[in-house]
């Protein structure tokens, strides 16, 4: 049985590979980048008239930043939509939700382990009972991460919202949510910025005919989980 062997000259074994010119991975990177652009701006896809083409676009037009997180091209992209692009009022809400929900995954991993105290309270109390007098020692917390926005149609939020509505977007149960806060949740909001009050404290400060509706308030904002009671 006769053997053919393939013969290799010295100087073919030793060439190096030639690693992929920048050429040749430009269109994989183009490809992978308007991949995780379209997955980072998801919630826009179905509202937004052209979303491929518009996303195609800004990619040819606008390099990204080797820093950039696709997150942070997904900003850069709403940016680049709200100056180039004539928006409905819809979709301006659809850009506002998407960069809210943007901005509260930022203010969670800068805020990571407040939020974490934050759940433990949560996890540990009890129901708020608007005429119980136990709770009118206790402490109340505001959600360390949230983020302030306004929803001008009813696109997210219920028909019966006034419209301007202010919106709050904060984590809960390992999602993002939205509440529509009216005029008396958002000042008891704004205060408890400043850090935490005890309801007692509180309440001294609410005037007598709103004392109520205030309680009110607190157990909504208590049940949505934007506010925490304890001691």
């Amino acid at each position: 049985m006769t053997t053919a062997l393939r013969l290799y000259s010295h100087e073919s074994a030793n060439m190096p590979i030639q690693a992929p010119t920048a050429e040749a991975l430009r269109p994989l990177m183009k490809s992978k980048r308007l991949n995780e652009l379209k997955d980072a701006c998801a919630l826009l896809a179905d509202g937004l008239s052209g979303f491929d083409e518009l996303i195609e676009k800004y990619v040819q037009v606008e390099k990204r930043n080797r820093r950039d997180t696709p997150n942070r091209d997904c900003e850069r992209f709403l940016e680049w939509l709200e100056s180039k692009v004539q928006l409905t009022d819809q979709q301006r809400d659809m850009i506002v939700n998407q960069q809210s929900r943007h901005a509260v995954e930022f203010v969670a991993l800068k805020q990571r382990i407040a939020h974490l105290r934050y759940e433990e309270m949560l996890s540990n109390s009890q129901p708020f009972q608007k005429h119980s007098a136990q709770h009118l020692g206790e402490l109340v917390y505001l959600n360390p991460v949230h983020v302030w926005a306004t929803f001008d149609t009813h696109a997210f939020i219920e028909d019966e919202s006034p419209i301007p509505a202010t919106v709050l977007f904060y984590p809960a149960a390992g999602s993002v949510r939205t509440a529509v806060i009216d005029e008396q949740s958002e000042q008891i909001i704004r205060e408890l910025e400043q850090g935490p009050q005890k309801l007692r404290t509180l309440l001294k400060q609410t005037p007598k005919e709103e004392r109520e509706t205030f309680l009110e308030a607190i157990q909504r904002l208590v049940s949505l989980k934007i506010l925490a009671l304890a001691s």
